[in-house]
């Protein structure tokens, strides 16, 4: 329940930034290039990847928890019952805040916000349920 309320504040958070973005380029011309569009997504979900596995190294080494790869993909894993789950819940929080920031600077566009964050989450969803089936 949290976790999807993270991602309302994420697709929020990044349409609002994409939005001034989207006041100074008034008269910009797109070309549908579908190459670009697949790097474009691509290099979201690395850094995606890329700052939750940093959030959860650092915030384990703190909090004295045992880094696993269950923490990203497991649902069972967030939660508010321990060190153990509120630490992934809080790398989570950190990087979907983090993430709309990287969003307004790759993409550069307030109408294609939603079509670039929607991918990045369906793409989680699908990689948590090959991994470890549906919640």
């Amino acid at each position: 329940c949290l976790l999807s309320c993270c991602l309302v504040v994420f697709f929020l958070l990044s349409c609002f930034l994409c939005q001034k973005e989207e006041r100074r380029k008034m008269f910009y011309v797109s070309k549908w290039d579908p190459v670009l569009i697949l790097y474009q997504i691509f290099t979201l979900q690395a850094f995606f990847y890329l700052l939750v596995g940093v959030h959860l190294f650092v915030m384990d080494l703190v909090g004295g928890v045992d880094f696993t790869l269950s923490q990203i993909f497991d649902a069972s894993a967030l939660g508010f019952s321990g060190a153990h789950q509120i630490i992934p819940l809080v790398a989570f929080t950190s990087t979907f805040l983090l993430s709309a920031f990287l969003l307004r600077w790759i993409v550069e566009r307030s109408k294609k916000c939603l079509d670039f964050s929607f991918p990045l989450t369906f793409l989680h969803l699908l990689s948590c349920l090959v991994g470890f089936g549906f919640p």
